[in-house]
């Protein structure tokens, strides 16, 4: 793997991005030029979409890199795809005379290059193309974990409840949020377990969402120790990413604001994410500039 496979790969990993938001598999792929850096073709995952079992990006990426430049061969082209490709989709690739396949994550299920029928193993494969895989492989399949769990997850009731307890799926929660940079998760397993903080005073709760069994979302609501009087603090609150864009999270804060209100004339909080920013502005709180808070709503 080179840098610039790396580069590309991001490219065909935003393509990917664009076919979940579209509600399809997440899988981008793009045809580029080696000789001078140039994309040929770009495609992603559209078999929902057209209505059609063979519109794999592959495939696309191989059809409208070929209708641009007028031949179906594509002898000595890097095909950049973020998931191993298929059995179909490595015949139509053999077939373009691709010349380089650089895949991202591999697919024990459905691949066929590393796994399954291993395609261009085979003696009645007629052309092979030299393969990368595993390029920003672990990003590629987090995209497509997080797709399919978020699938999951809407086909599922979700229910919010107080938590006594912190259920064992929070191991998981705490996992996600540290492969984004968030450690307040880490702290807020380690407040309850050594009894620092349960959210157990008057006015203060610890809730969660759950989908199923599993925690997709967590939230707390104490008394704010950085302020006089009857404020109350927002802390904590972390929705799974496969949760997010589905009013989860603000289902959470609503729900604690309503239980916190007998208990707090207004909740603080302090963050310094500007999406979480966004998120709590839309929902009424107002920015201030303080020390121990970057916002407040008056209850």
């Amino acid at each position: 793997m080179t840098d610039h496979d790396a580069a590309t790969m991001r490219i065909a990993l935003a393509l990917a991005q664009d076919a979940a938001a579209a509600g399809e598999a997440p899988i981008g792929a793009l045809v580029l030029d080696p000789a001078d850096g140039r994309i040929v073709a770009a495609a992603v995952n559209a078999p929902i979409a057209l209505a059609d079992p063979t519109a794999h990006a592959e495939v696309l990426a191989l059809r409208a890199a070929a209708k641009t430049l007028g031949n179906y061969r594509l002898t000595g082209l890097t095909l950049f795809v973020t998931l191993e490709p298929c059995a179909m989709c490595a015949g139509a690739i053999s077939h373009a005379r691709i010349g380089r396949l650089v895949f991202g994550a591999e697919d024990s299920k459905g691949g066929a290059v590393v796994h399954g029928a291993r395609v261009f193993d085979q003696p009645t494969c007629h052309w092979r193309p030299e393969v990368v895989g595993g390029v920003l492989a672990a990003e590629s399949a987090a995209l497509l974990q997080n797709f399919f769990r978020a699938r999951r997850i809407r086909s599922r009731a979700t229910r919010l409840q107080p938590l006594e307890d912190l259920p064992p799926s929070i191991e998981r929660l705490c996992a996600e949020a540290r492969a984004e940079g968030f450690g307040f998760l880490d702290r807020l397993v380690d407040e309850w377990r050594d009894g620092t903080r349960q959210y157990d005073q008057p006015g203060e709760h610890l809730l969660g969402v759950f989908a199923g069994d599993e925690l997709i979302a967590i939230g707390g609501l104490c008394r704010d120790p950085y302020a006089a009087g009857s404020a109350g603090r927002l802390r904590r609150l972390y929705v799974s990413p496969a949760a997010r864009r589905q009013g989860v999270g603000q289902k959470l804060v609503k729900d604690l604001l309503t239980r916190g209100g007998s208990s707090f004339s207004s909740v603080m909080l302090r963050t310094d994410n500007p999406i979480a920013a966004a998120f709590y502005e839309r929902l009424g709180f107002l920015r201030v500039d303080q020390d121990a808070a970057t916002h407040v709503l008056q209850l």
